[in-house]
């Protein structure tokens, strides 16, 4: 990994601050008005898991029925309860007439939060056929309310998953097939209030140019370029505004992948330990108490602000290796990390999805299966299990600490 230090201890030419570091912070910048707002990141290490407030995380139920609908789920902190987005007496949760009800598009729904709404990303599938329901945006309130359509893209406009929002505006790259098939992209624009769209900065379609996440006022953007054989990767930083970048790091093929979460980013450097940058002191701290043993590999699974999660593989055969995974802390400790789910034998780790706040995060637990009844496009049915994700909230000391102390927030039925 090759890092640009000579940019990371300049002084930036825009305003450093702070409001990608903290969801208390986050939500001080999405009230702001856009001109003085820092952008924030509407996904968490560019996936997009749900929606979080301060005092609750929006989230799509996984089963879906029949006719391909499904619902909208909230997890709320207090009661650690997690129920439909709906307070109707007796409802059934399987019309339109409920506020948790969805009719997705074939790109999925994005649940995400903007100043005081929800936003309804509806995405369609990339490189779409004739006659498939367009991406659009719906906007509804804390409770599901008022649910209305902003926007609706032209059927040749796919939106790309990674957002960052000023607390009005939702920032993406939109992807355009022109009438001759060839494919233009650009930084757009989405106004929640008028759902205006508007193109900003045309961005490299050779290079796979795309947003990876935000730090202040600027976007943190990937793109890729093939040299002699080999794919060189690169993270810059980038005020569109100004169309000034700065690149913070580069890395070739075979090299781990840098993490990104909020204003962090996690890499592994020449020297052979693992750096955290923090992009809004605009500092590198360096692991030394670990060093991949040879012949193992190590690759960064999670990063913040307290440290760093590596996962280590040791060959076992040819085509086989076993898993171990450390946290790194600044404080000098390496740590076995055993809060760890198995999927169909390969190990994840319990992945922090949000940053409650300066304690606490919401963590992804894994799944629990449900049973679901099922009727397939043939006309038979059965019982089918669908794996629906589980949310807890844990300590951020126990976490880096591998101590299972989180609290499970329970599925609730409110029909």
């Amino acid at each position: 990994m090759k890092k640009l230090f000579v940019s990371l201890l300049l002084p930036s030419v825009c305003l450093w601050c702070a409001a990608c570091s903290s969801p208390n912070q986050a939500a001080a910048a999405q009230t702001s008005s856009p001109s003085q707002a820092d952008l924030v990141a509407l996904q968490s290490d560019g996936v997009n898991w749900g929606a979080s407030t301060e005092d609750g995380f929006y989230f799509i139920n996984p089963i879906v029925r029949k006719d391909g609908s499904c619902n909208l789920m909230y997890a709320d902190y207090k009661s650690e309860q997690v129920v439909y987005l709906c307070s109707q007496a007796n409802c059934t949760h399987d019309s339109a007439s409920c506020t948790s009800y969805l009719m997705p598009t074939l790109g999925g729904v994005l649940p995400e939060r903007v100043g005081d709404k929800i936003i309804l990303f509806y995405k369609n599938s990339f490189w779409s056929e004739e006659g498939e329901e367009p991406a659009r945006v719906e906007t509804i309130n804390f409770d599901g309310s008022e649910r209305q359509t902003i926007h609706t893209f032209r059927p040749e406009e796919t939106p790309y998953t990674t957002m960052v929002t000023d607390g009005q505006n939702i920032y993406f790259v939109l992807e355009t097939v022109q009438k001759d098939s060839s494919v233009r992209k650009n930084l757009a624009k989405l106004d929640t209030l008028t759902g205006d769209l508007e193109l900003l900065q045309e961005m490299s379609v050779e290079n796979s140019e795309y947003i990876w996440g935000c730090c202040g006022e600027d976007l943190i953007v990937y793109q890729s370029e093939m040299q002699d054989d080999s794919c060189i990767y690169q993270l810059s930083r980038w005020n569109f505004r100004s169309d000034y970048r700065d690149v913070i790091c580069t890395w070739k093929s075979g090299d781990s992948f840098p993490i990104l979460y909020e204003n962090s980013l996690a890499l592994k450097g020449d020297d052979g330990y693992f750096h955290l940058l923090d992009l809004n002191e605009n500092t590198d701290f360096t692991f030394t108490q670990y060093t991949t043993p040879e012949p193992c590999y190590s690759n960064i699974v999670f990063a913040d602000s307290e440290g760093i999660v590596i996962r280590e593989l040791t060959p076992t055969s040819a085509n086989t290796s076993s898993a171990r995974f450390f946290s790194l802390t600044k404080d000098g400790k390496t740590t076995d990390f055993s809060l760890v789910m198995d999927d169909d034998g390969d190990k994840h780790i319990f992945r922090p999805v949000y940053t409650l706040n300066d304690h606490e995060y919401l963590v992804y637990a894994g799944d629990e299966l449900k049973t679901n009844f099922m009727t397939d496009p043939d006309g038979t049915s059965q019982f089918v299990q669908i794996p629906c994700p589980l949310f807890s909230i844990m300590s951020k000391n126990d976490f880096y600490s591998s101590i299972d102390t989180q609290r499970l927030m329970q599925y609730h039925s409110n029909k």
